[in-house]
């Protein structure tokens, strides 16, 4: 009977010192996500610049835009702040997408959240040019190289670096007069093929080319379709 007793006192004393401390923890505010989409114009070609504001601190953020991440970065330590870069495809449709996000929160929670966007349309200008019949119709031969080229060229734009915001502001890599601009739509020798998707810039050959920003060499070399090529990840995507 004693040693019932004591069990019961002791379980007691548990509940008595346990309900203080349960009843003094503050309830765990709702996660949400303040989304800003910052761009000259929601169109075709355009970059987009996102920004999400926390109210709670978050471990992880990504998000979603016409089936293509949007790497997201912490904008500083405190977890509260994050950005990142997308773009709206050259080739897509007007109509309005969901910029979709998903994270979790420092303390374990999941943190969710969905922006509509309405894409306006553009039109773009189109350039005619003749080339070498073999960079519209390519030999056997050269099949395989292209395709290889081309799933390196994959693998290096799809990844992400962590983006450091840079020093300074982002400079022309030359001082020359522009030939065509991007998202011009290019038939070769009168076949329709993909936008462009650069700006092209004309010199006198051995002028100097400067990177526009710090970044990472990724790649160097002769390509089959684009020449003698040099690829620069800045970060962020």
């Amino acid at each position: 009977m004693g040693y019932r007793f004591r069990l019961t006192t002791w379980a007691f004393l548990a509940i008595a010192l346990a309900g203080p401390a349960c009843a003094s923890e503050k309830p765990r505010v709702p996660v949400r996500l303040d989304i800003r989409v910052d761009a000259r114009a929601v169109v075709p070609g355009e970059p987009l610049r996102v920004r999400v504001a926390s109210n709670v601190a978050l471990e992880s953020l990504a998000a979603t835009l016409l089936d293509e991440a949007v790497y997201m970065t912490p904008a500083d330590e405190s977890g509260l702040h994050w950005s990142g870069w997308s773009m709206i495809g050259l080739d897509e449709e007007p109509g309005t997408v969901s910029l979709e996000f998903r994270g979790a929160t420092t303390d374990g929670r999941e943190a969710s959240g969905a922006r509509a966007i309405g894409i306006a349309p553009k039109e773009f200008p189109e350039e005619n040019l003749k080339v070498a019949p073999k960079f519209v119709e390519p030999p056997p031969e050269a099949l395989e190289r292209i395709a290889s080229e081309r799933a390196r060229l994959e693998k290096i734009y799809r990844h992400r670096e962590r983006y450091v915001p840079p020093s300074a502001a982002f400079v022309r890599p030359v001082s020359g007069v522009k030939t065509s601009i991007f998202g011009m739509r290019r038939l070769f020798n009168g076949q329709p093929r993909s936008p462009h998707p650069g700006l092209d810039l004309r010199a006198d050959e051995g002028t100097p080319v400067h990177a526009s920003g710090p970044g990472r060499v990724v790649l160097a070399e002769n390509l089959y379709y684009s020449g003698n090529i040099v690829i620069i990840d800045h970060g962020g995507g």
